[in-house]
């Protein structure tokens, strides 16, 4: 089996995003699921995959990419595929350029190229947090959960809870013509101000 993976890295080379696919050959971007084995190995995977919180994690079904938001567990959760998978089948990680790129094609072809933008993940132009401080997080998340900032901070548990499930509501891309950037925006703020 075959992990193919791409960290994109923040201009002072921290990890911001791991992405990665599965694969049951060194150059095609797919299971061989009627292999016993290879299926086994990608039953247990998947449950790997959904270990993340999923204010951290996203799955593009499409293209079947699974992204992770910052270094903890991008890293945490191919050492787990590593552990896991090679108790089942041989396991070789590929980090490659332009995933999302060879995932649309289904091969990976090393030779091909394209620039992939920041905007592209998760919603088309999903706004981001460009300076990341308690400040700007918490700045940014009541405007999300529409409090100020003194109501945010006297919230208890159960309150905070209330707050975001009426945001997910009002934002979710499902319900009520939501925006969805907005809503990627929020799990990411809701995750961080919760860690």
């Amino acid at each position: 089996m075959y992990v193919f993976f791409e960290h994109h890295r923040d201009p002072s080379g921290q990890i911001t995003l791991t992405e990665l696919r599965l694969s049951s050959y060194p150059d095609w971007l797919r299971i061989q699921f009627k292999n016993a084995t290879e299926n086994t190995a990608f039953e247990a995977a998947k449950v790997l995959l959904k270990q993340a919180p999923v204010a951290v994690r996203s799955c593009d079904t499409d293209l079947k990419v699974w992204s992770y938001l910052g270094s903890e567990w991008g890293q945490r959760t191919l050492d787990q595929l590593k552990a896991v998978i090679s108790n089942i089948t041989p396991v070789k990680f590929v980090e490659v350029k332009d995933l999302r790129m060879y995932a649309a094609v289904n091969r990976y072809d090393p030779s091909r190229k394209q620039e992939i933008k920041v905007e592209d993940f998760f919603y088309q132009h999903a706004p981001t947090v460009t300076v990341v401080s308690k400040e700007s997080i918490t700045i940014q998340l009541t405007k999300l959960l529409e409090v100020s900032e003194a109501e945010l901070h006297a919230a208890d548990k159960d309150t905070l809870k209330k707050l975001y499930r009426r945001a997910c509501l009002k934002l979710h891309p499902d319900r009520n013509n939501g925006n969805g950037a907005a809503m990627s925006e929020l799990n990411m703020l809701w995750g961080i101000y919760n860690a």
